[in-house]
């Protein structure tokens, strides 16, 4: 008796439970029947993008996602109108064929997604003919999308969405994701380093050069050198962020970060500095250049002239290579190696951060061979992201600490603005009169007669360094025949005395009429940006002093490392 009574109370139960699913199941199509024919489901809108001066770069539209409720369908029509002819048109605005329609329908979902990020305009026309013809089952999710309206002057530092507009994809949008998204209870803003009017001479500057000199890519990395901060950052070949994936990722790669090259005679610098650092060089002397330097009949290093006699402190001026490499393979290997490292070759920058940065080649020691002080000294042996070799050159300028590069300042949210540079650790690495020092002998790399002469300025003294790596490729099919290929570098700060700003200047298989090297269209493009953002920045009221020479290089160390 007792299992028969238990049974009955089962079966009571079980039918009792499924009645009020049922309930529930009912209730529930009446209310979304309700929500779906009123088009009202909002979502919060994203973070904002700002540059440094609180103008947006990146602002949020309406955009709306069309759904079909399946179970809805039967509810749909209204007397004298032709419910199909109702779905045709709707699917006409989305842009959506019947066919496609029933591929969907064959999940046997009870909610089916037809399109996503329609605009306000085709949002009322379905809501129109929705209410012509009765149609209830197809409704709309209010949310927002990304408006671009700088286009490509920002797209590869602010990066993108996913095809789907639900989270970010590439750039800060990717790496700020968890700040930025509209999951978030309160979405918040970022506020960039970034200089809008700079970054948008920059951004023409180039465009005028590639149509000059029709290079493969060109990259131009505007800093602050101070504090670390990207004023300015574009790379060529670009894109539209608006639409990103119709185009090839070698328009969408970000080449200040996720490409490498060879820095060439832009590392000239680092050897002369640790050569004095360690007492092995003589401020008064001279190398005799015949044009080359012979480590074997098998491995010459050529000079582009016989320089003749060349003084250590114009090796820079000339570019010297058979002195700078006379000086390298003096250098202790060891030293010469964690001199290198500590300015950052070989290691991320981590200035966004961004998911992809790369690091660069620099080989750890025990993986030297016989000819790396050398071929480091001039720029080969180790490669570098142009973001590396733009950090590698800030302590040069400010006094001889390392900075951390930075594209975001800070977070701002519910009235509060969060910095995100307090923790940023400037280091020193290297003594200021060594500073000093460097910023006399890269004047030498501008002044008159040298390979960057073309840099100098009408109104501001310049520091800086061309360099020009040539490789071979092979443009046409497997019997064709290597061409040189230039990788042509300049980067400089201004002014002299005290430099704020540090410009990288690189471009890549320059073609056009003319020269290739760095000192005949790295450095003409290096100026044409400092002419113009020099007056923006206030640096051209300054009075400008220059250092006398002599009195710094009176600070370099003689062989046996006392000072004079």
């Amino acid at each position: 008796m007792n299992g028969i009574r238990l049974i009955k109370i089962f079966i009571v139960g079980f039918f009792a439970v499924t009645v009020l699913i049922l309930i529930q199941l009912i209730n529930l199509t009446i209310v979304n029947a309700k929500t779906f024919d009123s088009l009202e489901i909002s979502n919060k809108p994203r973070g904002i993008i700002y540059d440094s001066k609180m103008r947006p770069l990146v602002i949020n539209i309406p955009a709306y996602t069309i759904y079909i409720d399946t179970q809805s369908v039967k509810m749909d029509g209204k007397e004298g109108t032709d419910v199909n002819e109702g779905y045709d048109r709707i699917f006409g605005v989305i842009g959506i064929t019947k066919e496609r329609v029933g591929d969907y329908l064959k999940a046997k979902r009870r909610t089916i997604r037809l399109a996503q990020n329609l605009s306000l305009d085709s949002y009322n026309k379905i809501r129109e003919i929705k209410n012509e013809y009765g149609i209830r089952s197809i409704y709309g999710a209010e949310s927002h999308k990304r408006l671009y309206p700088y286009n490509d002057i920002f797209a590869h530092v602010i990066g993108y969405m996913n095809k789907t507009e639900t989270e970010g994809y590439a750039g800060l949008e990717a790496s700020y994701e968890n700040i930025l998204s509209s999951a978030n209870d309160n979405p918040k803003d970022l506020i960039l380093t970034l200089d809008r009017d700079i970054q948008t001479i920059v951004r023409n500057e180039v465009l005028k050069t590639v149509a000059e000199k029709s290079p493969q890519s060109a990259t131009i990395i505007v800093s602050d050198v101070e504090s670390g901060a990207i004023i300015a950052n574009y790379s060529y070949p670009s894109f539209d962020p608006n639409s990103p994936f119709e185009y090839v990722n070698n328009e969408r790669l970000d080449r200040s970060i996720m490409s490498t090259i060879y820095p060439g005679s832009t590392m000239k610098i680092f050897a002369e500095l640790a050569a004095m650092e360690q007492g092995v060089v003589n401020r008064d002397e001279r190398f005799y250049c015949r044009g080359y330097y012979d480590y074997s009949p098998q491995t010459r290093i050529h000079c582009d002239y016989p320089h003749g006699n060349v003084a250590f402190d114009d090796i820079l001026k000339y570019s010297c290579n058979f002195a700078i490499v006379t000086i390298a393979e003096r250098i202790d290997r060891k030293f010469f190696y964690e001199y290198l490292k500590k300015f950052g070759f070989g290691e991320k920058t981590h200035v966004g951060p961004y998911r992809n940065e790369w690091s660069g080649i620099y080989h750890d020691l025990n993986k030297w061979h016989r000819f790396s002080r050398g071929y480091l000294a001039i720029g080969y042996d180790l490669s570098v992201t142009p973001m590396q070799l733009a950090s590698s050159y800030l302590p040069l300028l400010n006094g001889g600490y390392k900075v951390p590069m930075h594209v975001v300042d800070s977070v701002y949210g519910g009235g509060e603005k969060i910095s995100l540079t307090n923790g940023l650790k400037k280091e020193r690495i290297i003594e200021s009169q060594y500073s000093q020092i460097a910023r006399v002998l890269l004047r030498k790399g501008v002044e008159a007669g040298s390979t960057g002469f073309r840099a100098n300025l009408l109104n501001i003294d310049v520091v800086g360094k061309t360099g020009t790596a040539i490789t071979e490729v092979i443009r046409g099919g497997a019997n064709s025949k290597p061409e040189k290929y230039y990788q042509s570098i300049f980067i400089g700060g201004f002014p002299l005395e005290n430099p704020k700003v540090s410009i990288l200047v690189l471009l890549e298989d320059p073609q056009g009429n003319g020269a290739r090297a760095a000192g005949r269209v790295a450095t003409p493009l290096f100026a044409q940006v400092a002419n113009q953002i020099i007056p923006y920045l206030g640096l051209g009221d300054e009075e400008i002093k220059t250092i006398n020479t002599n009195e710094f290089l009176s600070l370099i160390p003689n062989i046996d490392g006392n000072e004079t």
